[in-house]
């Protein structure tokens, strides 16, 4: 398996998906990283993509959230819902509950760092995706998140 693939089980199998990361989305997400440890007090921590999460959050040695960060080439109100595939949904949320701590989305719009708890009963769940990259993986079962869920981040504002 070379660069720019993720392993990912399916019974015993193991399966190649295509990473789409660049080297700018990286420096994106070093620079928001770098912005919600001041607002929200705590260190963040890259996991290891076996966890399928971004971030976990420490503050005073402890482990107090679980982060997805994602950024978005337009601003936060061109659509009603943010779409987040299922899997990584569901992903997020299972490593913050066996952390028991809160898992949170983080998206980055051309007009400012949103950030949405990832709770039971928020959004619905449906299919979709993009196909501009002929990827039959880009679509697939999402969770649709309601923009009214997502909230702007202001700095020394932590969730309660």
């Amino acid at each position: 398996m070379g660069p720019g693939f993720a392993e990912r089980g399916v019974g015993w199998r193991v399966m190649a998906r295509q990473l789409y990361e660049t080297d700018g989305d990286r420096s994106k997400e070093e620079s928001a990283k770098a912005v919600l440890e001041m607002a929200w007090g705590a260190v963040f921590h890259k996991l290891p993509v076996k966890y399928g999460a971004d971030w976990i959050a420490v503050r005073g040695g402890k482990a107090v959230a679980v982060l997805e960060y994602k950024n978005r080439p337009h601003q936060h109100d061109r659509y009603p819902t943010y779409l987040l595939s299922l899997h990584k949904w569901m992903t997020v949320r299972q490593v913050a509950a066996e952390a028991k701590v809160r898992a949170f989305l983080v998206v980055e719009f051309t007009d400012g760092l949103y950030w949405a708890e990832m709770m039971d009963g928020i959004g619905e769940t449906g299919v979709g995706g993009r196909t501009d990259r002929g990827d039959p993986d880009d679509v697939e079962p999402c969770q649709f998140v309601p923009l009214s869920c997502f909230t702007r981040l202001r700095l020394f504002d932590p969730p309660e």
